[in-house]
C-alpha cells in the first residue's frame, strides 16, 4: 500500500501541520505502507486562468509542478491532506493544488483512494474592542 502525504503549511519545516501529517504517515508505515511526504509550498503550482483548454484537449497550458504531485497521488493507495486553517479554510497552496485537480479533469482518476483530512487550527481568533 502507498499513501502519500501533503503539507500546505507555508512554514515547511517548521510547521505544526507537516508534524501532525509526519505522525498520520509514521502510523500508516508502521502498518505496512510506503509513505512518502511531500510539501506543496516548496513547489510551483499556478493558478486556474479558466482558459478550459484542459477540457477541450486534455492539457494544461501552465508548465508548473503539478504534474510531478499528479502522478504521487495518482499512484497512492491512500491520500493524507494536511493544512492549518487560515479563515475557517485552507491554505492557497492547497486551494491551488484541488483547483488544479480539479479543473485539470482528474479527479474521476482517483477510483478507491482513501482521502484523509486534518486540520489544525492553532487560535482562536476574537475581535476585542476598548472603551477609551
Amino acid at each position: 500500500m502507498k499513501v502519500i502525504g501533503i503539507s500546505a503549511s507555508p512554514k515547511m519545516e517548521k510547521s505544526q501541520t507537516r508534524r501532525l501529517v509526519m505522525g498520520v504517515l509514521e502510523g500508516a508505515r508502521q502498518a505496512g505502507a510506503d509513505v512518502t511526504l511531500v510539501d506543496i509550498c516548496s513547489l510551483e503550482i499556478k493558478y486556474c486562468t479558466a482558459c478550459g483548454t484542459c477540457y477541450a484537449k486534455g492539457e494544461c497550458i501552465h508548465d508548473d509542478d503539478f504534474p510531478v504531485i499528479l502522478e504521487k497521488m495518482l499512484d497512492a493507495d491512500g491520500i493524507v491532506w494536511g493544512s492549518p486553517n487560515y479563515i475557517n479554510s485552507v491554505t492557497a497552496q492547497l486551494k491551488t493544488l484541488l483547483t488544479g485537480w480539479q479543473t485539470r479533469s482528474i479527479a474521476s482518476r482517483l477510483p478507491g483512494s482513501t482521502v484523509v483530512r486534518s486540520q489544525l487550527q492553532a487560535a482562536q481568533w476574537q475581535r476585542r474592542s476598548r472603551n477609551i
